[in-house]
Formats: structure tokens, sequence, C-alpha cells
């Protein structure tokens, strides 16, 4: 996830509201209530959402906010961040979910609905982050979307997946990879779905069973016509030990324009190799 120069997982929590601030309505049929089974579900229709992660934060004027979805009523997840100049800077808007004690010896498959809004229909400018998922003890994949499209990034180690510092180009200039294909976020995917409309992402995050914390990333967006590249995820991503986090954000870097991502009906599932 091409983050900001920082999302430290060991800050504390500050709920930003509550159900009736955010009127959000207590006893309305929901995605999830009709969905159960998941190691985790999320479709912002019941209470208070913050109270069912395990971190949230904004930085640099982003913000997080429930409002009425048209893709699964009666709510969705909106994170918005400011334009951030290309002289240097970066914002961040996002939560995360983490599975204590779970270990990383079996995959993680996610889905969610989202949707990329853009200013007066118009596309964006830069990059942000919109995916992370973490082995706490070893490495984390990042995702992350650009006008050219999809793209990943691979860390290797707790520190830099843990603090998330400077970004991915800035990460991947200090060692963690080159820049391919000419996407700033080092292994492209394919192509960015259609802005202003709702689309639903399909992620697998499957370790080896060489227990050397390899493996493979590989994701679909459901009725798109062109479909996405696997990327291998390196040694010393994926170790048996470590406890999986999957996050989610809208996290613009230096010289991004104005970002707006949400998510809807959000599922994660724990399953074995």
């Amino acid at each position: 996830m091409a983050m900001n120069r920082a999302w430290p997982l060991a800050s504390v929590v500050a709920c930003i509201g509550c159900a009736s601030i955010l009127g959000i309505p207590n006893d309305s049929p929901s995605f999830c209530s009709t969905n159960p089974g998941h190691s985790y579900c999320e479709d912002f229709d019941l209470g208070d959402p913050s109270t069912r992660w395990s971190y949230v934060t904004t930085r640099g004027g982003a913000n997080w906010a429930i409002k009425p979805s048209d893709d699964s009523p009666p709510s969705l997840m909106d994170l918005s961040a400011p334009a951030i100049p290309a002289s240097g800077g970066g914002a961040l808007a996002g939560f995360d979910k983490e599975f204590t004690n779970a270990g990383f010896g079996v995959g993680l498959h996610i889905e969610a609905d989202m949707r990329f809004v853009t200013q007066t229909g118009a596309g964006f400018e830069g990059e942000t982050g919109i995916m992370l998922i973490t082995d706490k003890q070893g490495g984390c994949v990042a995702l992350a979307a650009t006008p050219q499209g999809l793209g990943l990034a691979n860390l290797v180690t707790p520190l830099a997946c843990s603090t998330l510092t400077s970004g991915m180009r800035a990460s991947m200039d200090a060692g963690s990879g080159d820049a391919g294909g000419g996407l700033p976020m080092g292994i492209p995917l394919g192509p960015l779905p259609p802005l202003n409309k709702w689309f639903h992402m399909i992620v697998d995050v499957t370790p080896d069973k060489n227990g050397l914390g390899s493996g493979m990333f590989t994701m679909n967006v459901v009725g798109e016509p062109t479909g996405y590249m696997p990327a291998t995820i390196q040694k010393g991503t994926l170790l048996p030990g470590g406890d999986p986090l999957v996050g989610f954000s809208t996290a613009p870097i230096a010289g991004t324009s104005p970002t707006e991502v949400q998510y809807d009906n959000v599922v994660i599932d724990l399953k074995a190799r």
C-alpha cells in the first residue's frame, strides 16, 4: 500500500464517532448478517464500525466517513485525502483488521466492493495505496493504484511494514526492489478498474508449503474482461508464526491529486493451504 510517511500500528486508536453521531441504523438487515461464517465481515451498516477494527487513523488532512451506499444500502466507508504537492508530503485515511495468534500458516482470501471516486468525473494523477497485507513477523504486500493501473510492492522486514516508511517509492529505493514495467509500485498487475463505478475485487494470498515465507498474490476484478497478473511473494514475507493483518486505505504520495476510495461489503477469510 503506497502509504504516507508512517502508519504506526502501536498508536492509540481514536474512535471518531459513535453510532448515534454517525446516524448508522442498528436494526437494519445487513450483508454480513445474511452471509455468516467469515473470519471477518464488514458492511458498515450496523453500529460503529471502528469498534470492530484493530486500528484506524487519519493523517495529512485525510478523513474517513460513513456515507449512504448505492452499492449495498444503507452505508459504505468513504476514505478521502487532499491533493499532495509534488514537493513532498503524504496523507492517509485507513483502517485494518489483525488476526492475533492466527499464524500465517494459512492463506488469506479477501473480497470487497470498491469504487474510485473522482472530482467532476475526471481522472486522477499520482499514486495512492488501497490495500495492505502484512505478516507481523515477516513482511507485507501492498496494493496501489495509479492512472496506469494497479500494482504491488513487496517488503520483507517487519520494521518496514509496521511503520510503512516513506511510501512505496522510497521503500523500494531503500532496497526492496526495482520499479518494474514503468509503474512506481514495483510489480504491475493490470489496468485500473473504471473510475466512478463499483467493482468487486477478489484477492488471494497463498503461502508456499516450504515454510520459507514465499508465496503467491493473485487478484481478480469480477466482470472486467482483462485479467490481472499473479505476483510471486518473496521469501521471508509470509512466515508461519506471524499474525495476518489486512488494511484498507487511501494513502496518496507526493504529486497526487485528491483521492477518494469507497468500500462496501468487505470479507476476509483465513483459509487452509
